[in-house]
């Protein structure tokens, strides 16, 4: 065999061989460039691989090699931007300025005031005037026990029909908050279309702004279709109404003092 590897090339040639042959035998990758032709380096693989044997067992693991040192520290990042600042808010409007107050004057009132029989107070500034009169038990400390002479009080009606009342009329009542000193001798009623020339004489008001002369109580309708007042039979504390079975209506009533 050393003659056939002799012989293709040569003294120098057969050294290089030879080596490259060493090498493969044991596993490794010689690099058998120096002088080996491409037909050479064939035929040498070829009689590596003839003669080689096979892999031996792996080998114990080598001690593990000390630590390399310590890299250099990165360089720092940049700084993140800073966000932009919110826009500010628009102003808001500025309010209306209020009315100036009002001073009020207060007088005191005496009992048998006029305005006020017990006693009490007047309260008057640009607006207008007010009273605000004392109360009572009624009895023996000024305050009146009847509705005073010529003073008037007012209120609401309504009819609704027929009563449960045992009677072929429609019954409606009203009472007084002030007792008067005699009871009304006429009662008159004045529909929503408005009164005789007679009736207004007697009652001067309204629906709305009720009114009436001395010894009558008026009564104003407002809603409802016309009604018929049968009787009015009024007292010192107030009064019973009869209507025909089937009215049915609302509105106000006066009464004053003689």
């Amino acid at each position: 065999m050393l003659r056939r590897i002799r012989e293709p090339f040569g003294k120098a040639g057969l050294i290089v061989a030879v080596l490259a042959l060493i090498a493969a035998m044991v596993g490794g990758a010689y690099a058998a460039n120096n002088g080996l032709t491409g037909k050479q380096k064939k035929e040498v693989k070829k009689i590596a691989q003839g003669v080689a044997g096979k892999d031996g067992a792996q080998g114990p693991a080598g001690q593990a090699g000390p630590q390399g040192a310590k890299g250099d520290t990165g360089a720092n990042g940049e700084n993140g931007k800073a966000g932009e600042a919110g826009k500010d808010g628009t102003n808001g409007k500025d309010g209306t300025n209020g009315k100036n107050g009002e001073s009020v004057t207060v007088i005191k009132l005496e009992p048998g005031d006029e305005n006020c029989e017990a006693g009490g107070a007047k309260f008057t500034n640009l607006s207008g005037t007010a009273f605000a009169c004392n109360g009572g038990s009624g009895e023996g400390d000024g305050y009146p026990k009847t509705l005073p002479s010529g003073r008037s009080m007012t209120g609401f009606w309504e009819v609704l029909g027929t009563s449960s009342v045992n009677v072929p009329f429609a019954v409606t009542t009203i009472s007084f908050p002030l007792p008067l000193a005699s009871a009304p001798t006429e009662t008159v009623l004045i529909p929503a279309a408005g009164g005789t020339e007679e009736q207004k004489l007697k009652c001067p008001g309204g629906s709305l702004n009720p009114e009436a002369t001395a010894g009558v109580l008026c009564l104003y309708q407002n809603l409802g279709k016309p009604v018929t007042l049968v009787n009015g039979v009024p007292a010192t504390f107030g009064a019973s109404l009869l209507f025909n079975e089937t009215d049915e209506g609302i509105g106000s009533w006066a009464v004053k003092a003689p």
